[in-house]
Formats: C-alpha cells, sequence, structure tokens
C-alpha cells in the first residue's frame, strides 16, 4: 500500500511530468536564445544575495566564491561566442555534449566541498569548471533546446547530488534521508523522460505542420489546464487552509492556557453577548474594506470594534486572545494608510501580549520602519521575522533592503511609485486570511501632481481600448459578418445583415470597452464601472448626435420613421428597466436576466423589421425605389483593363463602419482616378460628378470615403496576400481602408505600379507583417517620414507600445492577414482577453487618481473621465460618416449602441457575476447613478421632441449645438454637485 503522504507526492511527481512533456514541446517549436545562461546566471546571483543579506555567516569567501562563478559562468558563454563567431559550423548543440559529463562531475565535487566543511582548495575547483557551464549553456541555446537543456541538466544535477550523498554517506559523513533521496530520483527520471517525449513531440510536430508558429498556439491552453489539476489533484489549497486550521487551533489553546494562568479566579466564558456581534461585525467591515483598499474607513471600523471591545465585561475568556487579533488588524490597516507612529504603537504593544506576533505582522511593523527611515530597528525587526520563519523570502528581501546604505535606500525608495515589496509585505493576522489586500495605494503621501500625471496613463489606456477593438474585435467581427452573408442557408444570411449584425455581434464590438469595464468593477469592487456605461449613454445621445447634426453636410437631417421609432421605444425601455433594477440600490438575479431577456427582444424585433416594413405598405418610404433582384457574389468591373473589387473600412467602433464588398469600374488617369460602381441605384446615377485632380473620386452617394480621397492622405500600400492590397488613408485622426482585390498577379503590379506613378511615390509601400516585427518597422517609418503629420508621429509610440503587447499574442490568428480569417473566433477571444486587461487597468488607474485627488470619486470619474475616453472615438467615427453624407446612420448607431448599452454592458456582466456568486445581489449604491438615469431619459425625451418638431422626422442645423451644449451643462452641474457647490438634484 501507499501512504497518503506518498500518494500525494506521486501525484506531485505526475503533474511535473506533463509540465516536463508540455517544456520540452515548446522548446523545440520555439528559439529561446541564452535562456539556459540567463537561468544558471541568476540562480547563482540569487545565492550571491542570500549570502550578502544573511545575519549569521561570517564567512566572506562565500560572497565572493558566487561573484567568481557568475564571473567565470561570463567567461564561458563569451568563449562560446568567440568560438562561434570563428567557427559557424561548429557551435551548435551537438558539440557541447559532452560537456554534460563535465557537469555532472562539477556537481559531484561542489558536493564533495559542502561535506568537507568548505575547504577553499575543493571550493574554488568549482570555480575553475565553473566555464564549462557557460559554454554548454551557450551551446546549447544556441539551437532549439534551450530551456530542454536548462531543464533536464537541472535534474541531471538532482541526481548526482544524490549520489554525492550516498558517497559521502559512504565515506562516514551524515547521511540524508534514504526515502526522500528515492523521491526526488524518482521525480528527476519522470521529468527528465517527459522532457524528451515532449521534444519528441514536437520534433514530429515541426515536420508534419509548415507554419511553426502555429504549434506554440496550444502551449497556454495546456499549461492553465496543468496547472488546474494542479490545484484540485494535488490540492495544495486544502493543505493550506489544513496548515490554517491547525495553527489557529494551537494559537486558541495557547491564549487559553495563558489566560487560565494567569486569570485563575476569573469566571468561566459566556456566551456570545450583543456587545460581542457588534465587535465581530465592526471587524467585518473592516476587512471588507480592506479587501476594497480603503485603509483609512478599514481602520476607522477597527477602531470602533476596539472601542466597543472595551465595554464588554472582563470575565469574558476570549477578551484578550481578540483584543490582541484586533489590535494587529488595526496596526495593519494603520500602516497602510500610512499613519506609521500609531501602527508602530500598536504593534510594538502586541509583542508584549501572551499571543506573540507571527513573522508577517513582524514584516509589517519591519516595513513601518523602513518608511520612518529607521534601518536599524527595521533591520532588527525583520530578524525577528526570520527567527519565526528563516525561509520567507519576501523578509530575506526586506531584511537585504534594511541594510543598504541610508541615503541609497531612501533614493531608490522616493523614485518608485509603488513600493516594490509592498505587495506582498504586509499580510493581516491569521484570522482574516493568507494574503493581504492590494496597500499599493497606501505606499505614498497623495500628491495632487501625480493625480493629474495618472491622467496622461488613463488617456493611453483609453486608447489601448480603441486600439484593440480596431485592430483584432471589430476586424473578428467583420470576418463573422462576411461569413454568414455568403451562407447559402437564408436565416443566416440575415445575420450577416448591417442592421441584425449591428444589434447583435457588432454590439460588443461598440460596447467592448464598457461591457468589460462593468465587468472588471464588480470584481474590483470600483465604483466606476457602472458610472462608465451611464455616462456613455449620455455621451452617445448628446455629443454623437449633436456633432453629426452639425457636421451633416445637407440639413435638415432626414431619418428613417421605422428604425428610429423601434430603436427610441427600447432605449425608453431600457431606461424604465434600468430604473426599475437600481430603485432598491441593488441588482437582483430576476432583475439581470429580464434585462438580459430584452436583449434577445431587441435583436429579434432588429431581425424582423425588414419583413414589417415589406408586410406593411404604409411603413414603406416614399423614396424607395423597388428592390432589384441580389446580384451575384462576384461581379467584377475593369480599372484600366484590370479586374477590381473594391471593400471600404473605417477603422472605428461603427456597426456601419465596414461596407460590403463591391465592384468598381475605375478609370486611372494621370489627374487621378475616377471610379464608380457598376450597379448603383438610379436616383444617385443622376449626380454625377467631375473628375478630380488630387485623388480618388468614388460617384456614390452613400460611400464612406466620400467625394474624394487625396493622394496626400495615401501614406501606406500594404500587400497582402490572395491578391489583396489595402491602401491606407490618414487624415488627423481618421483612419480609411480601401481593401482592393485583383486575382491576377502580373495586374496587381500594374496596379501598384500606377498608384506609385500617379501619388508621386508618397505611400509606404510593404508587406504586412502580424509579428512585432511589423510593429516596429511601422514606428520607424512614421517618426522618420518627414512628410508625416505631428499628429500622427504622436501617436505612432504609444501605438508601438501598445502593439508591441498584442502582436507577441495574437500574431498566429490576425484576422487582417486574410489566410488567417478562419480564426476569427481565436482573435474575437483573444481581443476580449486583452479588452479585459486594459479595463483593469483602466479601472485601478481610476483609484490612483482618486487616491491622490480625493475631491474626485471613482463614481465621478467613471460617469465623466472614462465615459468620454472610451466614447470619444465613437464621435469621431461619428463625425466622419456625417462629413461623408451618411449622417443617418452615425445617429442610428448612437441609439442602437445605447439601447446595447444596458442591455448587454451591464446586464451580462451581471449575469455573469451573479451566476459564478450563486445568484447573490449586486450591491450599486453609487452616488450620481440615479440621477444619470435621469438624465438619459431626459435627453431622450429632448431628442424625440426635437423630430416631432416640423420638418417631421427631421434634425435641423440648429439643434446639434444646442445638444452639445445640453451636454456640458450637464457636466457641470455634476461637477458642482460632487465639488458640494450645490445640492444635488436627485437625492
Amino acid at each position: 500500500m501507499v501512504s497518503s503522504e506518498e500518494w500525494r507526492f506521486t501525484k506531485h511527481a505526475w503533474i511535473a511530468t506533463l509540465f516536463a512533456v508540455v517544456t520540452g514541446y515548446a522548446d523545440v517549436v520555439s528559439l529561446v536564445r541564452y535562456q539556459a545562461f540567463a537561468s544558471i546566471l541568476t540562480g547563482n546571483a540569487i545565492w550571491l544575495g542570500r549570502v550578502a543579506v544573511d545575519p549569521k555567516s561570517d564567512d566572506q569567501h562565500t560572497g565572493w566564491y558566487y561573484v567568481a562563478i557568475c564571473a567565470s559562468f561570463s567567461l564561458g558563454s563569451v568563449l562560446h561566442r568567440i568560438c562561434e563567431l570563428r567557427w559557424p559550423n561548429r557551435g551548435g548543440s551537438i558539440a557541447a555534449i559532452p560537456l554534460a559529463l563535465l557537469m555532472s562531475l562539477t556537481e559531484i565535487v561542489y558536493m564533495a566541498t559542502e561535506c568537507s566543511f568548505h575547504e577553499s582548495y575543493l571550493r574554488w575547483t568549482v570555480v575553475l569548471v565553473a566555464p564549462l557551464f557557460g559554454i554548454v549553456a551557450a551551446a546549447c541555446s544556441n539551437g532549439r533546446m534551450g530551456t530542454h537543456t536548462t531543464m533536464v541538466t537541472g535534474h541531471i544535477l538532482t541526481l548526482t547530488q544524490i549520489v554525492g550523498n550516498l558517497v559521502m554517506a559512504r565515506l562516514g559523513y551524515d547521511p540524508m534521508k534514504l526515502n526522500v533521496d528515492k523521491r526526488k530520483s524518482m521525480m528527476s527520471i519522470m521529468v527528465i523522460a517527459g522532457t524528451i517525449a515532449g521534444a519528441c513531440l514536437g520534433s514530429y510536430a515541426l515536420v508534419i505542420v509548415e507554419v511553426h508558429h502555429v504549434l506554440l498556439f496550444p502551449v497556454p491552453l495546456l499549461i492553465y489546464a496543468l496547472l488546474w489539476l494542479h490545484d484540485h489533484l494535488a490540492k495544495p489549497r486544502s493543505l493550506i487552509k489544513r496548515v490554517q486550521k491547525k495553527w489557529r487551533e494551537r494559537q486558541h489553546s495557547e491564549v487559553s492556557e495563558d489566560i487560565s494562568v494567569t486569570s485563575q479566579d476569573a469566571a468561566p466564558s459566556v456566551e456570545s453577548s450583543d456587545d460581542e456581534d457588534e465587535v465581530h461585525r465592526l471587524r467585518r467591515l473592516g476587512h471588507e474594506s480592506l479587501k476594497r483598499s480603503d485603509c483609512y474607513q478599514a481602520a476607522h471600523y477597527f477602531q470602533l470594534s476596539r472601542e466597543q471591545l472595551q465595554k464588554m465585561e472582563a470575565n469574558v475568556t476570549e477578551v484578550l486572545g481578540l483584543q490582541v487579533s484586533l489590535s494587529q488588524d488595526h496596526a495593519f490597516a494603520l500602516i497602510c494608510s500610512r499613519r506609521f507612529q500609531d501602527g508602530i504603537a500598536l504593534l510594538e504593544g502586541c509583542l508584549t501580549s501572551p499571543l506573540k506576533c507571527d513573522s508577517k505582522l513582524l514584516n509589517a511593523l519591519g516595513y513601518a520602519f523602513c518608511q520612518m527611515e529607521d534601518l536599524e530597528t527595521a533591520a532588527k525587526v525583520f530578524q525577528m521575522g526570520l527567527s519565526e520563519d528563516p525561509e520567507n523570502p519576501i523578509i530575506w528581501n526586506n531584511l537585504g533592503a534594511a541594510r543598504m546604505p541610508s541615503s541609497m535606500f531612501m533614493v531608490i525608495c522616493r523614485s518608485l511609485p509603488v513600493r516594490f515589496w509592498a505587495r506582498g509585505c504586509l499580510i493581516q493576522s491569521a484570522d482574516f486570511g493568507a494574503l493581504g489586500p492590494d496597500v499599493t495605494r497606501g505606499t505614498m503621501e497623495p500628491s495632487m501632481v501625480v493625480g493629474c500625471l495618472w491622467f496622461i496613463v488613463i488617456a493611453f489606456m483609453f486608447f489601448a481600448q480603441h486600439h484593440v477593438c480596431d485592430a483584432y474585435f471589430v476586424p473578428a467581427i467583420n470576418v463573422f459578418v462576411g461569413k454568414m452573408k455568403k451562407s447559402s442557408n437564408t436565416w443566416l444570411q440575415r445575420w450577416g445583415d448591417e442592421a441584425v449584425a449591428g444589434a447583435t455581434i457588432c454590439a460588443l464590438g461598440c460596447n467592448g470597452p464598457e461591457m468589460f469595464t462593468n465587468l472588471i468593477s464588480l470584481y474590483t469592487g470600483s465604483d466606476a464601472g457602472i458610472g462608465v456605461v451611464v455616462g456613455s449613454e449620455i455621451f452617445n445621445l448628446l455629443i454623437i448626435v449633436g456633432l453629426t447634426i452639425s457636421a451633416a453636410p445637407v440639413v435638415p437631417l432626414a431619418l428613417e420613421r421605422v428604425p428610429f421609432a423601434r430603436d427610441c421605444f427600447f432605449y425608453a425601455l431600457s431606461i424604465a428597466l434600468l430604473y426599475w433594477a437600481l430603485l432598491d440600490h441593488a441588482i437582483e438575479s430576476f432583475e439581470a436576466w429580464v434585462l438580459l431577456g430584452a436583449a434577445l427582444v431587441y435583436v429579434c424585433c432588429v431581425y424582423f423589421t425588414g419583413d414589417l416594413i415589406i408586410a406593411i405598405p404604409a411603413l414603406r418610404p416614399t423614396t424607395v425605389a423597388l428592390e432589384e433582384p441580389a446580384s451575384p457574389s462576384k461581379k467584377k468591373g475593369k480599372m484600366h483593363g484590370i479586374e477590381v473589387s473594391v471593400e471600404e473600412i473605417l477603422h472605428a467602433r461603427m456597426a456601419d463602419a465596414h461596407k460590403d464588398q463591391q465592384q468598381w469600374n475605375v478609370d486611372p488617369t494621370a489627374h487621378g482616378i475616377y471610379a464608380e460602381p457598376q450597379q448603383i441605384p438610379a436616383e444617385q446615377k443622376e449626380s454625377k460628378g467631375a473628375r478630380q485632380s488630387i485623388g480618388f473620386q468614388f460617384d456614390v452617394k452613400d460611400s464612406m470615403l466620400g467625394a474624394v480621397l487625396k493622394y496626400k492622405d495615401l501614406q501606406e500600400v500594404v500587400l497582402m496576400e490572395m491578391g489583396v492590397m489595402n491602401l491606407e488613408f490618414y487624415h488627423n485622426l481618421q483612419h480609411i481602408t480601401l481593401r482592393l482585390t485583383v486575382e491576377d498577379p502580373d495586374q496587381r503590379d500594374q496596379l501598384l505600379n500606377n498608384i506609385k506613378e500617379y501619388s508621386l511615390g508618397r505611400p509606404w509601400v510593404h508587406g504586412y507583417d502580424a509579428t512585432i516585427v511589423g510593429a516596429w518597422q511601422h514606428l520607424r517609418h512614421t517618426l522618420g517620414a518627414t512628410e508625416m503629420p505631428l499628429i500622427q508621429k504622436l501617436v505612432a509610440v504609444p501605438e508601438f507600445l501598445i502593439d508591441s503587447v498584442l502582436r507577441l499574442t495574437l500574431f498566429p490568428v490576425d484576422v487582417k492577414d486574410i489566410t488567417k480569417e478562419s480564426r476569427w473566433p481565436l482573435c474575437f477571444a483573444g481581443a476580449m482577453f486583452w479588452l479585459a486587461i486594459f479595463s483593469f487597468f483602466m479601472l485601478e488607474i481610476a483609484n490612483q487618481i482618486h487616491y491622490n485627488i480625493p475631491a474626485l470619486p471613482n463614481s465621478f470619474l467613471g460617469i465623466t473621465v472614462c465615459a468620454i475616453g472610451t466614447s470619444f472615438p465613437n464621435a469621431v467615427a461619428s463625425v466622419l460618416m456625417a462629413q461623408q453624407n451618411n449622417p443617418a446612420a452615425a445617429i442610428a448607431n448612437a441609439l442602437g449602441s445605447n439601447v446595447q448599452n444596458v442591455f448587454l454592458a451591464m446586464a451580462l456582466p451581471w449575469v455573469i457575476y451573479q451566476l459564478q456568486h450563486g445568484g447573490k445581489p449586486i450591491n450599486q449604491n453609487v452616488a450620481g447613478i440615479n440621477e444619470g438615469v435621469l438624465w438619459m431619459c431626459g435627453t431622450l425625451i429632448l431628442v424625440i421632441f426635437f423630430v416631432l418638431l416640423p420638418p417631421f422626422c427631421k434634425l435641423s442645423y440648429a439643434y446639434g449645438p444646442i445638444l452639445v451644449s445640453v451636454y456640458v451643462a450637464y457636466l457641470v452641474v455634476t461637477s458642482g454637485e460632487t465639488f458640494g457647490w450645490w445640492p444635488p438634484l436627485v437625492k
């Protein structure tokens, strides 16, 4: 029979073996240069740092020993590099295989030195052999075996350690436990075999798969699955809970014994009184405040709890232990809120109590002394913590920092906005949990200047959210819509219709930042999440509609009556349901499901709106001509003898920002290019314009590109696969792509030469690279181009920083490369992941702004700053669509986006959160939200009032400035209420 302890080890060993298989596979199919070198060098550096801060080590030679190992190891890597440059054909991994035997020999020598009480002549033999480590590491990392070699070598060294132990035991030294050695050796053998098996699997995959980058895609999923197995099979969490439970029982027994010795005449313990219940309630509120990183409020609750405890009867047995625990919690909260002197006073009092402070609280006390610049006392406290927990790496790290010269220590601390040990060193008492709250916001004094600087960072997060949507999220959605249009099923083809797609999956692209911000805020406890959604509703209806009316070339602006009435009705319904759900300041599970169900009803109404208009003649617009039969999917025009199909793409999170692929008759001349679609409505053909001498003219009224795209705005020509060519036009903040498809390669070259000639060679012609190399090339071109506008150069730097992260993870599924369009679900999922990450950072930055500028609460930041930041790209795109004589689509997009903002961006995160937490109600007592809902209702009434005024169902030019002015008034009123200039309109 196998004991439970051995079985637990066996599960760990098997999971480690599976990790080894994945590691060997990933190592073979990827090129990781000098990773083994970094691993071994870092390992020795860690040991060097431990020796440097070890208070018990008086052997100065130990430090020099590790310095010599690092230096000689680096020397070996340099020697290999020299040999590789001189003899490039002899520097591969195979040439270093014989040296692996010397590595084992070196480890045996090292074990001999450990068992021989660090004889100097034996220790320095390791230094002499250390260059061989560098040669082996550099040689193996030169190929595709860097991680492979590192992992296997580490376990080979483990085996040689065991052999060395056995040899030393034979020579008379104290042997180690043989059962542990057997387990280690078996696990090492399993890991080595697993790594080799993974390497063989990767080698086979390289042979049968042509695109090598695709092979790395399943690795993160496998690692996630293995981590899940590790948590649920090996069950380290249950072990931790078991240890904590035993520790609490021992702690309680020690306190009871101490109290019984000191208070023999005390009365027996009594049951929990009302006062004791109040103490525990206040303490629980303090812990919840710590979870929200509200350290000031937590300190207040702990103070009230201690005061309530002092009113209790003195004969209660648990008073002493509870008093000490409350003092520890209170001191922890005080240190988090930078009240170091008060926290130090409380923790020093706890040191003299019968209930001793554990190492974590001693670490917190040492941290407080560090912040008070008393490094000597801090070092002593950290040493006390190490006496309780000698293997705690955080305390070792803090002790090393405390032993630094005082001036250097303070320079490093003050140069970092977040202390490098702050997140890990301040741990709460064992009654609260194993992990402490996020205390990074409590490590700096609030500063108005720092708060203003955080606005720059949050603007970067807004741009990151927009870039994820523009580069990956919306393109994946467009691929889905295109596939639905080409489906042979009539019902599926309807999902490719612009109106239906805009109300369903395209709504995720329009409202993605708001939805993920609301979802993340539920888990982080931020008040900004729901504020972003409500603020975006008001911004969309006032700013987008107002600017669209002002930018429309033809006014009054005619609206489509049936879609407009439908969207207004559902928007009013969404406001009523939202007000009903927020009436009791809590979202029940039933209320969330009602809102989500309303989204399905809205989608069904949009789906059948076209059928309803056809069935009821009175609903048909008088200007609509009879529908022509559907044209074949592939009709091609002639462009100077070249067959071309054209697709228009406006880079924005808009439902109408992507037009269907059309076939054009295009005539390029020396003066410009005149283009006309093969089949256009008759009423549009009557309005032909003259040729333009400076660029493209698209003679169709509803083209997003407008009448002219100038050659000076054509900055890039991207050559794709399968005869596709993207013409990238940039004008200020506007970005438009014209996708041309030419099947014949010779004709594509002819078209490219014509474009180069007529544009005077201004555009940058290049192929599309989905990796980070393409992002770097784009940055170099943008910064080096003399004719590039300044605003694009300023945007290029943050765009490169964001692309550096996105392309490293999403290049295998980038659907902008048309050969990867079949991977659109993976691209969609990856974009959702990064959108969630950037939304989390946006909320954290909002918390930082609130911490440094307390006058700006999170709810105000969400409903104003974050709402404007997430919706601003939609406003720019709406102005562009209005300028291109398509303002009705921009207004329809704003209304539809508002409807799905409530039904999806609010309801879907609420449903997800409640499903995970068993239907628990979600508290939504956020300042200003109810008033924001009333503003939503008032702005909708204002827009409907304008539409009902004569001329009916049209918007005059004067309405645009009025709507923008109303939004400015909304900002003024909200700001005045926040800053206390006047009382709120809605209490």
